[in-house]
């Protein structure tokens, strides 16, 4: 017998449907009662009430919620294992905290798979789930804005970064890669590093050397949150090196849309700046340059260059005045 039909989300699959209280007499005389969920002629779908289900029509769209969550587990904890499909379920629940439909969670296994984030493996009767590939971090993402200014001092560099970054791949990132133009560091403390964002203060401490050596030095820099498909984040980075007399290299790790670069010195020199594509066989002067210079012997130059590929690097070259 049914009652009390409203419209609310179904915790099933997630979506709206007619809802009704339903009830019905075993023939040991025990009544059971349940919410009835009305897609289709084809789907209902009945729920106990006693379930540990949300039911309130206020409630978010539980699809969503539970497609957001599994990404997010076969991000941060699904390894490299394979998974059938009860294990896989069982450590999702306990990622999770509540138990979980099996249609709905199959449904959610289903757009994982068709995302390219899992795949299924056929062995004779029986099928398991494993985590696709990680891609490369450099193809998850991309600087819609990359500023960095190099204040050159008596013995040492102060160099400021800001950037504008986006995720571009599939899978959640929480961390960008961060090119230091000085060949060996081995901790970041030595840089007295300083990271933020608009709203957020990360501690230097969270950051690590990935590379390091006479080639380049890499710094992962963390993100105050993880980053979903799509996502912005502003973060600005501070650090310090020795000072370089020579050559100054920003190799580029992702796409840019915009560089800007800007580079301050006390002392009487001239200074260029130089793009050289991917190949390494051709260098390119930037289509916007302006340089100050003051009557102390200080120099101030800025560059702009679009449109940089992974790879390319721009050279800041310093020739002393005689």
């Amino acid at each position: 017998m049914k009652r009390h039909i409203r419209i609310s989300y179904c915790p099933v699959c997630g979506h709206r449907a007619n809802t009704s209280k339903w009830w019905t007499r075993a023939k040991s005389g025990k009544t059971y009662h349940y919410f009835r969920y009305y897609h289709s002629v084809k789907k209902i779908h009945f729920v106990p009430t006693n379930s540990t289900y949300s039911i309130s029509p206020d409630v978010r769209k539980i699809g969503d919620d539970l497609n957001a969550k599994l990404q997010d587990f076969i991000y941060r904890r699904m390894g490299t294992r394979a998974y059938s499909f009860t294990s896989f379920k069982k450590e999702f629940e306990r990622f999770c905290g509540r138990s979980i439909h099996n249609e709905s969670f199959s449904r959610q296994i289903d757009k994982a798979i068709s995302s390219q984030l899992i795949k299924k493996k056929h062995n004779g009767n029986k099928s398991t789930y494993e985590r696709e590939p990680k891609p490369k971090l450099d193809e998850e993402m991309e600087f819609d804005k990359f500023a960095i200014h190099y204040g050159v001092k008596r013995n040492s560099m102060k160099i400021s970064t800001f950037l504008i970054v986006t995720n571009v791949g599939k899978l959640p990132i929480d961390h960008i890669p961060l090119y230091v133009p000085y060949e060996i560091v081995d901790s970041v403390g030595k840089l007295n590093l300083q990271i933020s964002t608009e709203s957020d203060e990360i501690p230097s401490t969270n950051a690590k050397v990935i590379v390091s050596n006479a080639l380049e030095t890499v710094l992962s820099i963390p993100l105050a949150r993880s980053l979903k498909h799509g996502e912005q984040e502003f973060v600005f980075v501070v650090y310090e090196i020795p000072k370089i007399n020579s050559v100054l290299k920003l190799v580029t790790k992702a796409k840019i849309g915009l560089l800007r670069v800007s580079v301050s010195t006390p002392n009487s020199s001239e200074v260029e700046t130089v793009r050289t594509l991917v190949d390494g066989a051709k260098e390119v002067r930037t289509s916007f340059q302006h340089k100050d210079k003051h009557t102390e012997g200080s120099l101030y130059l800025y560059s702009e260059f679009e449109d940089i590929l992974k790879g390319e690097c721009i050279s800041i070259r310093f020739r002393s005045i005689n």
